[in-house]
């Protein structure tokens, strides 16, 4: 199956609309907009993000090295079309004798491969910008040392080779050049996207002999060997592979591209949740099952880790929902690979006797303490250490303001819905896999059914409420986490009455459209729209959410509603943006408006379109 598709060289008066390609691996990601633009008499496809151009993993972090490269010839170039898939990208260009096709991809090792083809020389100029991809960009500390072949750029201790064999004269420059990127990091505040400007590193001007091969690598020696995909995988199926990533020597899934290079495992788990039937028929099963077991080899204190920290050192393990999450994700995994995986289930339940251990003696009072079994049989929490995780002005966005002064927002003193239906959950399919094993289930079962009458009586009104702390002050504003407590508890503490009574509600103060049709859920009914990092987890849709109301609207046979969401979201990832990814957020503006990280796992799930027809 090809995967090839033609687009416009254009730019969309509105930026967010022009679409980006972005090819990937486990070790690199190149990254850049089919629009090209001007420069020094040349034409260079266009960044609008700092973290585009060629990036790779140096052990655990990521790290930003090219930011792009011009091409020039005798006369004008003029940009004709771009042809894109996952594997390459080729510009085609007119010149005044015949065409200059320069196509992009990545080697098996992750190195950057560019191929030209032309009548004519072309003279290419590349611009760098080594750093850390956190980092600020140093153009002055680049060192260029010359080859037979090419060149070597040196920053910070990291070397890139630039190689041709079609190398023919070089003009050494050590120059900088001023770039804006006009979507910056993603921010999006009133008067439009917030830009960002950066210094780049010119270090020469080579001039080619095509048809040639550029090669970028971080070794002498550079793999030509070209990533590929089978030619049977999807568009989509390719997308969901693209995320591999290798930490402590096992294939993961990263949370995105750019500053979220890294495996956040809240991220992973709700990745895998709403994709693994698709992944276990790509041959991902043996793969899924070692990363359930290798992150469970972490747990700590009764907690899985939170992420890999992007500039490495020890775990970041400020989250409640990950050890939850990973009992769901075991469920899923159990149900499509057989329940006959004694050890994964062993395992398994070790680890939550060993967490409801630490739950049942966390300390109330520890700041950024893990969860506390509370005498309720819910789970109390950091206010902060579920997905809406964001802290603004030292204040979580999940707490309403006028909370401020009278609550300790970061101790475990809060009843969240959506982390006690993931507990609820969790003790359930516990339950299932100590009966699998003839094991008891006492603990499971008492705890389960404390568990289940507290959530009816302290976080129900009508739907689950926002939040609770433990002091009895509620938060009743209708949210996106009632509606995955209403997926992961239909049935078990919901009948299909209580979800269409609650739809109509989410239908009335949450769902947001995309021109004619349905698309989401904002996080919080209120004001809606992102104008700036206060409303990161507020008045905004996060795909993320999506597969659980899908998933609710298909218990209750709403099919017009889904088949709204799915053609949505299709669009969204293959008219704006990075082409066949789904952006971090939206904003729901006077148009929705895709915010922050354009590249996301979560927001790329697949298997919610497996069960209807668009």
């Amino acid at each position: 199956m090809t995967n090839d598709i033609e687009l416009l060289p254009e730019e969309d008066p509105e930026a967010y609309k022009t679409l980006h390609i972005i090819l990937k691996s486990p070790s690199s990601s190149f990254s850049q907009s089919v629009y090209s633009v001007p420069f020094n008499g040349k034409l260079i496809p266009n960044r609008d993000y700092p973290y585009e151009g060629l990036s790779m993993m140096i052990g655990s972090e990521s790290w930003h090295l090219l930011d792009g490269v011009a091409l020039g010839s005798k006369g004008d170039l003029i940009p004709e079309k771009v042809i894109a898939s996952h594997e390459r990208v080729l510009y085609l260009y007119r010149m005044m004798e015949g065409w200059l096709e320069a196509e992009y991809r990545l080697s098996e090792r992750g190195d950057l491969v560019i191929d030209l083809r032309s009548e004519e020389r072309i003279t290419m100029e590349p611009l760098f910008d080594i750093r850390h991809m956190y980092d600020r960009s140093r153009p002055h500390d680049h060192h260029v040392i010359t080859l037979d072949r090419g060149f070597i750029t040196e920053k910070d201790g990291v070397e890139v080779f630039f190689l041709s064999d079609g190398l023919i004269g070089f003009e050494e420059k050590n120059d900088t050049t001023g770039w804006y990127y006009k979507l910056g990091s993603g921010d999006l505040w009133e008067g439009g996207f917030l830009g960002e400007e950066r210094e780049l590193f010119i270090p020469a001007v080579l001039e080619l002999e095509p048809p040639c091969r550029v090669l970028i690598s971080r070794d002498e020696n550079p793999d030509v060997k070209l990533r590929v995909f089978d030619r049977g995988l999807t568009p989509d199926d390719r997308s969901l592979l693209s995320f591999g990533i290798f930490w402590d020597g096992v294939l993961h899934f990263a949370a995105g591209d750019f500053w979220f290079r890294t495996v956040w495992f809240r991220d992973e788990f709700e990745g895998l949740l709403w994709n693994m039937e698709r992944l276990i028929e790509l041959g991902k099963r043996d793969n899924i099952r070692e990363i359930i077991f290798h992150t469970f080899s972490h747990m700590k204190e009764g907690r899985l880790p939170n992420r890999v920290r992007e500039y490495g050192g020890e775990l970041d393990f400020n989250a409640s929902d990950t050890l939850l999450l990973g009992y769901l994700v075991s469920e899923r995994f159990l149900d499509l690979a057989g329940w006959k995986d004694y050890e994964l289930m062993s395992m398994l339940l070790e680890k939550a006797c060993e967490s409801i251990s630490f739950f049942m003696g966390a300390d109330p009072d520890l700041v950024g303490g893990g969860p506390l079994l509370h005498p309720s049989g819910l789970l109390a929490v950091v206010s902060y250490h579920s997905w809406i995780d964001s802290i603004i002005d030292g204040w979580p966005s999940r707490l309403p303001d006028e909370w401020r002064g009278r609550c300790e927002f970061n101790k475990p003193r809060f009843f969240l819905p959506e982390i006690n239906a993931q507990w609820i959950r969790m003790l359930l399919s516990c339950m299932r896999m100590a009966e699998a094993l003839g094991e008891d289930n006492d603990l499971f079962e008492g705890l389960l059914e404390r568990a289940k009458r507290s959530y009816h009586k302290l976080l129900w009104d009508g739907y689950p409420v926002y939040l609770m702390d433990t002091d009895g002050k509620v938060d009743r504003r209708l949210g996106s986490p009632a509606v995955v407590s209403f997926s992961l508890l239909k049935g078990i503490l919901f009948e299909k009455e209580d979800v269409i009574r609650f739809l109509d509600k989410v239908e009335e103060r949450l769902l947001v459209k995309r021109g004619d049709d349905a698309f989401g859920v904002v996080v919080v009914e209120g004001e809606r729209g992102y104008k700036g990092e206060r409303d990161y987890h507020r008045g905004v849709v996060w795909p993320r959410d999506t597969p659980y109301l899908i998933d609710l609207l298909r218990w209750v046979g709403r099919e017009k509603m889904i088949s709204e969401i799915l053609r949505s979201n299709y669009a969204h990832r293959m008219e704006e943006g990075f082409l066949f990814y789904g952006a971090e957020l939206l904003s729901p503006d006077d148009e929705l408006i895709p915010v922050k990280n354009p590249v996301q796992f979560w927001s790329s799930w697949v298997d919610p379109y497996r069960a209807i027809r668009l």
